[in-house]
């Protein structure tokens, strides 16, 4: 039976259209807001090119509207391509969820304004019991083969719990908001911290807008769950997850190809003949503390005292869209809005001239639109922000070719928009001096700063956008099914031994420790016995064979125990080497040059953690924990990554967790420039690479699109080699194999 075709199921907080209550019962409004309007403008568009219908997941906007009521509207829904799955939470449970712990928390802390934030165990419980509900209601109507797109903060734990009751599902999560600073990030409980990375761990690919935040959450998964990454890939719990930058936009040609109905040329005619003879400054926000308005009233203040020359000449349209006002925080904030206008248009002002018009109302498309084009200068200065589409709207606008944009560098548009003004939100005076460049420019130098700025929005639009996140989405899925745990059966073993048998020229590259030996409490009894010796002396004699140790044992140790075999041997991850017949060459510098810096951290630690222990190697330092109670030992082994990590950053060094081990070691020596180095200079049909941790990824990567090579992880985590292994054992099982082949085949004359 053919398998049911996957669909794609878009989850935001939030449906596109609401439910209020009226005085004569419920009614469907349009829901507004960025993140609603870029989701809604996307599949519009992709619908319009032919796409399958899309399914949308997320509460109703009303707290009383039940599963009752909403069966009872649905008559009243608009014709649309979406279907709509509604999530009914308690008013309660949202009042916990969203204005609890999503906007009391998470959005101050994740927006930098760490005092903000309002610590409530009881709301962190509801918000993920409301998250429960997400996935519960959607658990009726998810197929495997689905792929499930999710969005923003309030749904941060979605994507794990929808991962554990389908484990073959395609999961994005795309984060709208700035992902915050280690620093920031750890200022919740560690409990939150470790749940919130989890949750979004459970996607397939996590989104940002810029290369900071990613960064953020790469730094915040490895300090807070030690797990690192690769290239912005995270091998977690046999999975993978990718990060990516995905800036969001918007529909650039409903901006730039708005129809001047006569509607909006009288809108604009209007504006003109208004404040004929002055420049216009235009702003546009949502009442929130992270836009920086106090701080925008203050630049334009200065502005205007600081240049009297244009006093009566400019007026500042500031316009601040409703949001949230009925909480204290933000009433507070409106009130003082309130009072700093008025203050300065009295003091400023005259009768003829107010400095500032103040408009306090959602704004409809066409006086919008009319406002972009009629300003000279759009001021967007937030103290903080994901993106800021406003600023892109303002930009794309601009048909005219005229007008200049004052942009925060602190936004994340600010990393496109690299055309426009740039300034730092918190400097009134420089912000104060932006607003009379701009003013001053001449109109050849703002066409080209506005038309490099449209080019950007244009190629980098909603569209491309979407189409990007769920194109590497679909990458991600094909890249995940790589990443398995396909344990070493009869057939792949007759495989392998099959190629072996007929390939002139073999490289085989092994690791040591938990590969060829077990693991010992104390790494000097991990010494290879009479066995696993002549089997690799045999192996090495085969003159088709070319093996290589590749270990993150120091020299002195693999010298010791197999420089009497006629193998070539890598030590300490690839920063030493010793060929065959030759001398131990460096190729990373020694660790003597900054053991003082890391090795008194290493010993704090050891004596907080009984049981732990320094090894002192020549080109790195390992502080083991493999005979600590593992109890004690977790939560120390992680305050001493973080605090490694950070010296790390100062000192170019890199730290790695391996089993049950913390190693720090120079930048640019590891097994995977190692490997890369052997395959330059030998010449094979026929590769085998067998090894046990994350530090033998790297190998199995190189060769994963290489279709003379097998890869073999030892253990049963997923790995990107091919087939996994049970134990050491086993593998020293598969070499006695090749090494009888190999002697059969020389008898044979093979």
């Amino acid at each position: 039976m053919n398998a049911s075709p996957a669909r794609l199921f878009i989850v935001s907080s939030r449906l596109p259209i609401r439910i209020r209550s009226t005085g004569k019962g419920l009614e469907v409004l349009p829901s507004t807001g960025e993140l609603v309007s870029a989701i809604t403008g996307f599949l519009r568009r992709m619908v319009a090119s032919g796409s399958p219908k899309f399914t949308e997941v997320g509460w109703t906007g009303a707290a009383r509207c039940s599963a009752a009521a909403w069966t009872g509207i649905r008559s009243q829904l608009p014709d649309s391509v979406y279907s709509y799955y509604p999530v009914f939470p308690s008013e309660k449970d949202y009042e916990s969820w969203h204005q609890g712990f999503a906007n009391s928390v998470l959005w101050p802390l994740f927006h930098y304004f760490p005092s903000y934030a309002e610590f409530s165990s009881g709301n962190y419980e509801q918000y993920f019991q409301v998250n429960q509900e997400f996935a519960d209601t959607m658990e009726r109507y998810l197929r495997p083969n689905d792929t499930v797109w999710i969005h923003d903060y309030l749904l941060l734990p979605l994507a794990a719990m929808l991962r554990k009751k389908f484990p073959d599902l395609t999961i994005g999560f795309f984060l709208h908001i700035p992902f915050p600073s280690y620093e920031v990030f750890r200022q919740m409980p560690r409990k939150w911290q470790e749940e919130i990375l989890a949750g979004m761990l459970g996607a397939d690919l996590v989104g940002f807008q810029t290369r900071d935040y990613a960064a953020h959450f790469l730094q915040c998964v490895r300090l807070v769950m030690g797990v690192d990454n690769y290239g912005g890939t995270i091998a977690n719990n046999d999975r993978l997850v990718k990060t990516g930058l995905f800036p969001v936009s918007i529909d650039f040609e409903m901006f730039n190809q708005a129809r001047e109905t006569p509607e909006l040329r009288t809108l604009m005619g209007n504006m003109r003949s208004k404040f004929e003879g002055r420049k216009i400054i235009f702003s546009v926000d949502r009442l929130d503390y992270t836009k920086g308005l106090i701080h925008r009233i203050k630049a334009y203040e200065r502005f205007i005292v600081d240049n009297p020359d244009f006093q009566g000449k400019v007026v500042f349209i500031f316009v601040i869209i409703p949001s949230r006002d009925t909480l204290t925080r933000y009433a507070e904030r409106k009130r003082l809005i309130d009072e700093t206008i008025s203050t300065v248009n009295g003091r400023i002002g005259s009768i003829s001239w107010q400095p500032f018009v103040y408009i306090y109302s959602h704004l409809e498309f066409d006086e919008l639109i009319t406002l972009y084009r009629v300003c000279d200068l759009a001021l967007i200065t937030p103290l903080r922000d994901g993106m800021n589409l406003i600023a892109k709207e303002f930009a794309a606008s601009r048909r005219d070719g005229k007008g200049v944009l004052v942009l925060s560098e602190l936004a994340g548009a600010s990393r496109e928009l690299e055309t426009a003004l740039i300034t730092n939100p918190n400097d009134i005076e420089e912000m104060a001096k932006m607003i009379r460049v701009g003013l001053q420019m001449p109109l050849e130098e703002q066409s080209h700063r506005i038309l490099a700025m449209q080019e950007k929005v244009k190629q980098h639009d909603l569209t491309a956008w979407g189409n990007d996140f769920l194109a590497t989405l679909r990458a991600a899925n094909d890249e995940q099914r790589n990443f398995q745990v396909r344990f070493f059966d009869m057939y792949s073993q007759r495989r392998l031994l099959e190629a072996y048998r007929h390939a002139r020229r073999r490289l085989i590259l092994l690791d040591y420790d938990g590969t060829l030996i077990p693991f010992f409490n104390l790494p000097s009894l991990a010494e290879p016995n009479d066995l696993l010796l002549e089997i690799l002396g045999n192996l090495a004699g085969n003159k088709k064979n070319s093996i290589y140790i590749v270990s993150g044992r120091d020299s002195a140790t693999l010298e010791k125990w197999l420089g009497h075999l006629p193998v070539n041997l890598i030590s300490e991850h690839g920063a030493c080497f010793r060929f065959e017949g030759r001398q131990w060459k460096d190729a990373a510098e020694p660790a003597a040059k900054w053991k003082d810096y890391i090795l008194p951290l290493m010993e704090f630690y050891a004596k907080k953690c009984p049981g732990a222990f320094i090894e002192l190697k020549s080109f790195s330092i390992v502080w083991h924990y493999r005979n600590a109670k593992q109890d004690r030992a977790g939560q120390i082994k992680m305050e001493l990554y973080a605090d490694l990590c950070e010296r790390a950053t100062r000192a170019d060094l890199q730290v790695m967790m391996g089993n049950k081990i913390i190693e720090v070691r120079n930048k640019g020596a590891d097994k995977g420039t190692a490997i890369r180095n052997i395959l330059k200079d030998e010449e094979q049909d026929f590769i085998l690479a067998i090894g046990d941790d994350h530090t033998d990824e790297d190998m199995f990567r190189i060769l994963a699109g290489l279709e003379t090579a097998f890869t073999i992880k030892v253990g049963s985590e997923g790995s990107f080699a091919q087939y996994n292994i049970h134990t050491p054992q086993m593998v020293v099982s598969l070499l006695g194999n090749l090494n009888f082949l190999g002697e059969k085949a020389g008898r044979q004359g093979g």
